[in-house]
């Protein structure tokens, strides 16, 4: 009758025991889950075609409906301004596709901007002293993402 008990009093500690496991393991991969999302979420995103020309000579574009860089000679530089603000507090991303992206820079990236606030990117297109001449394109996407928990 010992025994009985015994082996009933080991598998219920055992029971326990896998329950206690498994409810640790869902709590602890539910905060991952949620840490995870809460940090990526992408509360707006906007999408801007940038465009340059390398050649013989210089040239301007003055449009506004893009990242328009004009013509540039290599060996030098273009720069466009975009004004960004936002009604809450996000985190700024920037990505940029295409042939330009070997080209282009901006001087702020993976920054907070506070709500309401306008901040100004600078995109800086350089042209290197080798580079071949023709059209470069692509588009840069800014994400408005959410902070994180611990920001």
């Amino acid at each position: 009758m010992t025994k009985k008990k015994n082996i009933s009093k080991k598998k219920n500690n055992s029971y326990l025991r896998l329950v206690i496991l498994l409810i640790l393991i869902l709590i602890i991969v539910s905060s991952f889950i949620y840490i995870i999302y809460y940090n990526y979420i992408v509360l707006d995103y906007k999408e801007v075609y940038a465009d340059v020309s390398i050649g013989r000579s210089l040239g301007m574009s003055a449009d506004n409906d893009a990242l328009w860089f004009g013509i540039i000679t290599p060996g030098s530089k273009s720069k466009k301004e975009v004004y960004i603000s936002f009604p809450e507090k996000v985190i700024v991303k920037t990505k940029c596709e295409g042939n330009i992206s070997t080209l282009i820079e901006v001087n702020k990236n993976n920054f907070i901007l506070e709500p309401n606030i306008t901040e100004t990117l600078e995109f800086t297109v350089s042209a290197p002293e080798d580079a071949e001449y023709g059209k470069y394109n692509g588009t840069v996407k800014i994400y408005f993402l959410r902070p994180s928990l611990f920001s």
